[in-house]
């Protein structure tokens, strides 16, 4: 008996091995009332696995599937039991979409993205990280301060996978994405500033906790019983002036 609850204790340890690239990250992000919306903070879960990000807003009950490279979502609406797809022609138009609205807000020019060094250590949550700070990308006036920590430990290629899932690397922020690659360290905090029309929005993302997950594909599915509905993001840019 002794030595079958040894075996089982080590078939264990070697399943918990064999899924440990596949992590659990909560955050929250918090945004301030503007424009007569009141400030509103969401707790968001995301999953990273090799091949597909999963991420949930607890808040909203909505959930983002990003798969095949970025170049599917699905995006579900627990609340009514809904979901919807974009992907092939309808991406390449959203894509198209966010550029030209980027060119609307006096975009910088490509080139050179400034960076600044490295601040002094300081504490965020459970990790110690050190500031740096993005100014005028994607536009002029934008400003993004990201505390970023070495102790977050996670497959960097997971990390890379999160940061291309949504497509980034063929938007107009192609070459802040690029830099921020080179820059050490997991953002534990991401705080972002942008002037539109002589208001400031603004919005705080911060990390909770992570850790090492078991997961299958069913997570990574529709459920049974929700039903598809039409793109409303193509069809709200459709009527847009």
């Amino acid at each position: 008996m002794m030595k079958r609850a040894m075996l089982s204790g080590m078939l264990a340890s070697l399943a918990i091995c064999a899924t440990a690239s596949t992590y659990r990250l909560e955050e929250v992000v918090e945004q301030p009332a503007v424009l007569g919306q009141p400030r509103s903070s969401h707790r968001i879960a995301t999953y990273l696995t090799p091949g597909a990000v999963r991420r949930d807003d607890l808040t909203a009950r909505t959930t983002t599937l990003i798969q095949a490279g970025g170049q599917r979502i699905t995006v579900i609406n627990h609340a009514d039991r809904s979901y919807f797809v974009v992907q092939g022609p309808e991406l390449a138009a959203l894509e198209e979409f966010g550029r030209a609205l980027i060119e609307k807000l006096d975009p910088q020019p490509a080139g050179s993205v400034s960076v600044s060094p490295p601040g002094e250590p300081r504490r965020v949550g459970s990790w110690t990280c050190r500031e740096v700070i993005i100014r005028d990308r994607p536009v002029r006036g934008a400003q993004t301060r990201l505390c970023l920590s070495e102790e977050v430990d996670i497959d960097p290629e997971l990390l890379r996978q999160l940061r291309e899932s949504a497509a980034l690397d063929r938007s107009p922020t192609a070459s802040l994405m690029a830099e921020l690659r080179r820059l050490p360290g997991y953002p534990v905090e991401v705080t972002s500033e942008l002037g539109i029309g002589g208001l400031r929005y603004g919005l705080t993302q911060r990390l909770v906790r992570y850790e090492p997950v078991e997961t299958d594909d069913r997570r990574f599915e529709v459920p049974a019983g929700y039903r598809q509905i039409d793109n409303p993001i193509g069809a709200s840019r459709e009527n847009a002036p």
